[in-house]
């Protein structure tokens, strides 16, 4: 009987591991922007959000990349290691198999349009690996004229993280979008918050090792944020230090 027990135990642990982990795709593809610039680019797709690397083939340069994707492509943010965007990246799926769109970079003064033609390489699948540690600061900063966003983040237990964001809108109204300190549960990578006030405020953010991406979802987008000022967006994790939440007014 003792054996029987022990092992349905067994079992159960086996199938309560076999649910947590989760496999991804990753794929690999290699292209030109403006058809002379060569790159290759990694995305590991988890649900909507995409997370990986683009390598510069001609400097040897890799940067993090964070995006979301459908079933018509891939938006994402190429990042610089300070969470300052360096390029934005749009692609649609063609017929052949390949991501063709643009690019848009130098942000703070200028944006230069690009074109971006990508051909899939590789194909494979990987179990996520659990996160060592949410606690940091998460930010994206497109420029002054466009926007930028920080999320802090406190790993308060193995299921629970304390959280804050503030974005701010571009120039020339500089809006605001807050989201105070609040505790919400972890399940698996993700977290789910619905702001109290707002039945409709409803925000999914997506972990991973590099970074997060932070989208509403069943349609709840009334959270009371300033015109044009949003938390929407894709985070660079760029300290793994404890933060200091400050309430913004």
């Amino acid at each position: 009987m003792i054996k029987k027990v022990l092992l349905f135990g067994l079992f159960a642990c086996l199938a309560q591991l076999g649910l947590q982990a989760q496999t991804l795709n990753r794929k690999t593809y290699d292209g030109l922007i403006s058809g002379s610039s060569p790159i290759r680019v990694v995305l590991n797709f988890d649900g909507d959000a995409v997370f990986g690397t683009l390598k510069h083939k001609n400097t040897g340069v890799t940067n993090t990349v964070i995006g979301f994707s459908d079933i018509t492509g891939v938006f994402f943010y190429e990042f610089k290691s300070n969470g300052d965007v360096l390029a934005t990246y749009t692609a649609r799926v063609k017929d052949d198999g390949k991501l063709r769109g643009v690019s848009l970079s130098k942000w703070s003064d200028f944006q230069e349009e690009r074109s971006l033609t990508l051909t899939k390489t590789d194909h494979t699948t990987f179990n996520r690996k659990p996160i060592k540690s949410y606690t940091g600061t998460y930010v994206f900063q497109l420029s002054s004229d466009l926007g930028r966003s920080k999320m802090l983040v406190e790993q308060v237990g193995s299921n629970k993280i304390a959280i804050s964001i503030h974005g701010i809108s571009g120039s020339p109204m500089y809006n605001d979008a807050i989201i105070n300190k609040r505790t919400v549960t972890l399940t698996s990578n993700r977290a789910y918050y619905v702001q109290y006030g707002y039945d409709k405020c409803k925000l999914k953010i997506n972990f991973t090792e590099e970074g997060a991406t932070v989208d509403f979802y069943d349609n709840g987008t009334e959270c009371g944020f300033g015109a044009g000022a949003t938390v929407k967006g894709m985070y660079l994790k760029i300290s793994d230090d404890k933060p200091i939440f400050k309430k913004v007014l």
